[in-house]
């Protein structure tokens, strides 16, 4: 737009100045003919023109003719040259207008311009902050994603390690499993064996105490005889004591009552006698019966300190039995494993349970499979595993083999 307007401005100048020029001309030429030849007098040399002589009339009408075209001359150029300087005078307003016009205009672009060069600053300090924002956004992010790579290697390495330690974790519950399985068994045989003995020792404790019982009966029946004795002895104290009063009320029967008293007496001095032999007897029969309770007793903590030592013995026994079971087991199982085939199509992980009956000499009697793993060709390629294993390693202890003569495991190849 600025280089239109210089053009538009550069336009109307020389349009001006060309006017001006032509009207200049014209008046030039204007005064170059209406000025006459004058003889100037010198005496220089000057080219003599060859003229045709005319009558005065012809040259007056000539001259006439000549004026008459030259006031219309004068008059043409006169209403030309008012025309041109009209054209002028227009063409100068016209060009302070435009000169005007084009100064306001160069005044509105300046203004213009400064207020888009402003703009163009705040909108490059816009820009630069903008910039500089996603540069700083850009480097936060750079950061950010760094961090999180950071954080994503870290929670990968982590995720790693708790996979591993989980496996581990894995492997260690089913080794517990397997212990807590065996012990379970081994704790099953032992609450049979503790049940048996109980039931025995409350059995012996009962006929104990049944004995007891009767004893009891027979001392409380023997105290109750000896009470009754002692009644009828102080019944008899009182009937002597009744005849003393007799015998004193009656003093003069006295002889007469005196063989009566001396029988009296003979008969209380033989209730005495019986009365310290049932009472000596008493005594015998309770030393006799504390005597019996104490072997009682002693035979009581002596039989539950043998059968004590027997029980310890015997879970030392089974723990020992078990550990050979434990070990053999394992060594039957991978031995299993290892003549174990694999068929084609047959996913990973499955799992069934085994029942094997092996002979003294290790050879196996029967093979079945107590819990299917749901994959009938996985089933019967472990029954088909355990036969090949055979003859299976046995422990040397007798107890120890028995335990594989009706042997169940999980067969877990993978």
């Amino acid at each position: 737009m600025t280089s239109k307007l210089s053009l538009n401005m550069r336009a109307g100048i020389y349009t001006a100045l060309f006017f001006i020029l032509v009207a200049s001309f014209a008046i030039f030429s204007m005064k170059n003919k209406s000025t006459p030849i004058a003889d100037t007098g010198n005496s220089e040399v000057v080219n003599v023109v060859q003229a045709t002589v005319v009558d005065e009339a012809s040259v007056l009408e000539e001259m006439a003719r000549l004026q008459q075209i030259e006031d219309e001359a004068r008059a043409a150029e006169a209403a030309r040259q008012q025309q041109l300087v009209d054209q002028l005078t227009a063409t100068q307003q016209q060009t302070e207008a435009e000169t005007q016009r084009l100064q306001q205009l160069e005044k509105e672009r300046q203004i213009a311009a400064a207020a888009a060069e402003k703009e163009k600053e705040i909108a490059r300090d816009r820009v630069a902050q903008e910039q500089a924002k996603i540069k700083q956004l850009e480097e936060n992010r750079q950061v950010e994603e760094d961090k999180q790579r950071q954080a994503a290697e870290t929670r990968k390495v982590e995720i790693e390690k708790q996979r591993q330690a989980d496996e581990a974790r894995k492997v260690e519950i089913d080794k517990q499993r397997q212990a807590d399985e065996a012990r379970k068994v081994e704790i099953d045989k032992q609450r049979q064996a503790d049940d048996a003995r109980k039931v025995a020792e409350a059995k012996r404790l009962e006929e104990a105490a049944t004995k007891q019982k009767q004893a009891e009966e027979a001392r409380k029946a023997e105290e109750e005889k000896q009470q009754q004795a002692e009644e009828a002895r102080k019944a008899e104290e009182e009937k002597q004591q009744q005849a003393e009063e007799a015998r004193k009320a009656e003093e003069e029967k006295q002889q007469q009552a005196e063989a009566a008293r001396k029988v009296a007496e003979e008969k209380q001095q033989q209730a005495e006698a019986a009365r310290k032999v049932a009472e000596e007897k008493q005594r015998q029969a309770e030393a006799e019966r504390q005597k019996a309770i104490a072997a009682s007793e002693k035979a009581l903590a002596e039989r539950m300190m043998q059968e004590g030592l027997a029980a310890e013995q015997q879970a030392a026994e089974n723990a020992r039995i078990q550990s050979d079971v434990a070990t053999y087991s394992a060594r039957i199982q991978q031995r299993v494993k290892r003549y174990w085939n694999r068929p084609s199509n047959v996913d990973t992980g499955l799992v069934c349970t085994l029942k094997v009956s092996i002979l003294s000499n290790g050879e196996v009697k029967q093979a079945t499979v107590v819990k299917g793993s749901g994959n009938a060709v996985f089933d019967r390629s472990a029954v088909a595993a355990v036969h090949k294993a055979a003859p299976f390693p046995l422990p040397a202890d007798p107890k120890a083999a028995a335990k594989f003569r009706d042997f169940t495991f999980n067969f877990k190849p993978q």
